[in-house]
């Protein structure tokens, strides 16, 4: 904080617009002052007095709403802060370095506890981070409070010192947050709350930090689908082909690396398209199709009673390719065949596997490709129980001799076929709305105990619940979990993992701005610092 010096006494030049410090006294016969002595009686005193201070504040209601109302730029990184960014440091009563636990309720000796200390704002399982919990529960007015006295004390011991939030009406006063859990990431800076990948910059992705910060898993990601419909199984005699692009120049060395190479964000335009069999021209394996993409071959083929038994399947390639079968139930799966690697098609049968197919109804087959250059596609055979000789002829899989069924895509819904776990199971994944947990901060009657409200993993929206008529963050949307906004401060905490610059003068893990009272330490402000003498001096030199 910016400093000027007033009476040879520092004071900060940021409060200038909320108080006016006048300090008043009269004597004479004082010291001349030296550069490395700041703090002395000034000259035109004609004897000690103690300082007078007069406040001027204004009675501003707004001093009682949330302290970061997500719709400023906190960072001066030219954007405006619209959600929990990790990366700040958000003051309060709380440390942003240190972890606490909740006694688990809402009464009047309820409160936080420091546990630990951390280097990076990241707390274990069953704790919350304090760089949230000021961002969570803050007020205009406790900010004040802690830079001018060192915060509202709720209980003032010689061996315990508690701080309590300000009163907050269950009125419009009452603010909410939304929490997911999920940060942007590089792999090393986590910057601001997500729920997908599409919500953070470029080289970030969105991870589940949930446990981390608040001491509970996230909530439900859903999906970025639109499309909310059922997807019907009822296009028959034909077999779905999509295919998208990658950029991993991946000729699917495995199974996994083969699956890794997918990007399912990236479907080409003009996919899905269905074929009648594996003979079509698109999947021609020594045609050249362009570079760097994956097929993927879908469909499910009818097996009667007299079908069970042992089929074998073949596959070719160019490049990796493998072929996946699942059981009517969806319960069990097998790579009968494969050919992984940068591969030429070979036009054969080689690469052959069988499976006991011993339950009638539709058996799905995925088809997996990766291309990295040159020609490319797939082909699959197979042969039935009764034909499994190798004398008896491979049959290209098609229409023409199975029955087959594969998913109905309309337009709208490729969506459906942009997630992960179309690629792993064959089934499209249509669009689930995202939740997250919600969190305000109230005071449920007058003179009462300031508390946290919890609803944890709801598809409602924090103005559903915050943003309306009195009484704001009720239960009309479930029973929410309260905690009292109140948390014990000046506590040794060791060891102290904070970062430099972040820890005490004694590395005892206590605040910052805790002060030794004859053993016994107190969180302080500007007005003891400034306000507190030794006899003789209006100043303190602390």
């Amino acid at each position: 904080m910016r400093q000027s010096s007033v009476l040879g006494c520092a004071r900060p030049a940021g409060l200038a617009a909320l108080l006016t410090l006048l300090l008043a006294a009269g004597g004479d016969g004082a010291a001349a002052a030296t550069m490395n002595d700041y703090c002395i009686q000034p000259p035109f005193v004609s004897q000690s007095v103690p300082p007078l201070v007069m406040f001027e504040v204004g009675r501003e209601h707004k001093l009682y709403y949330e302290a970061y109302n997500d719709a400023n730029d906190l960072d001066d990184d030219g954007r405006l802060d619209t959600t929990y960014k990790h990366s700040i440091d958000y003051y309060g009563y709380f440390d942003p370095y240190k972890c606490y636990t909740h006694s688990g309720g809402s009464g009047s000796n309820d409160k936080y506890t420091p546990v630990s200390t951390t280097a990076d704002k990241f707390c274990s399982s069953g704790q919350w981070s304090g760089n949230i919990l000021n961002w969570l529960t803050m007020s205009r007015m406790d900010v004040l409070k802690k830079v001018l006295f060192g915060g509202q004390r709720s209980a003032d011991s010689n061996t315990a010192t508690y701080l309590q939030r300000v009163y907050v009406p269950q009125d419009a006063h009452s603010w909410g947050k939304e929490v997911t859990g999920r940060l942007c990431s590089n792999g090393t800076n986590y910057t601001d709350m997500c729920q997908f990948d599409s919500d953070c910059d470029t080289g970030y992705t969105c991870v589940d930090k949930s446990v981390n910060l608040i001491g509970i898993t996230a909530s439900d990601t859903g999906t970025a689908c639109s499309f909310t419909s059922s997807i019907k199984w009822d296009t028959t005699g034909k077999i779905l082909v999509a295919k998208y692009t990658h950029s991993n120049f991946s000729c699917g060395s495995d199974s996994t690396d083969l699956i890794s190479s997918y990007e399912p964000a990236n479907l080409v335009a003009g996919f899905p398209v269905y074929v009648a069999n594996f003979g079509d021209a698109i999947l021609n394996p020594t045609a050249d199709h362009g570079d760097q993409f994956n097929y993927l071959a879908l469909a499910e083929f009818s097996v009667s009673k007299s079908d069970k038994g042992n089929w074998m399947f073949a596959i070719d390639g160019d490049d990796g390719v493998e072929l996946e079968i699942i059981n009517p139930a969806g319960d069990a799966s097998t790579i009968v065949a494969s050919r992984y690697g940068c591969n030429s098609a070979c036009n054969c049968q080689t690469n052959s596997g069988t499976i006991n197919l011993n339950t009638t109804g539709y058996w799905r087959l995925i088809a997996r490709h990766s291309e990295k250059s040159g020609q490319d596609g797939v082909k699959v055979w197979y042969k039935k129980p009764s034909k499994t000789q190798s004398s008896d002829p491979w049959v290209l899989f098609g229409s023409s001799t199975l029955t087959l069924r594969t998913p109905t895509i309309p337009s709208g819904a490729e969506c459906t076929l942009k997630d992960r776990s179309f690629i792993e199971t064959g089934d499209p994944k249509i669009g689930t709305t995202p939740k997250q947990h919600l969190f305000c901060s109230t005071t449920l009657s007058d003179g009462g105990t300031p508390i946290l409200r919890f609803l944890g993993n709801k598809e409602n929206r924090i103005w559903e619940w915050v943003s309306k008529e009195r009484p704001v963050c009720d239960s009309s949307l479930g029973a929410p979990t309260d905690y009292t906004v109140q948390v014990e401060v000046c506590k040794s905490v060791s060891p102290d993992n904070r970062p430099t610059g972040k820890k005490d003068d004694l590395t005892s893990g206590r605040e910052t701005n805790c002060k030794d009272y004859a053993g016994t330490f107190k969180p302080v402000g500007l007005l003891q610092k400034f306000g507190e003498g030794e006899g003789t001096k209006v100043c303190s030199v602390l």
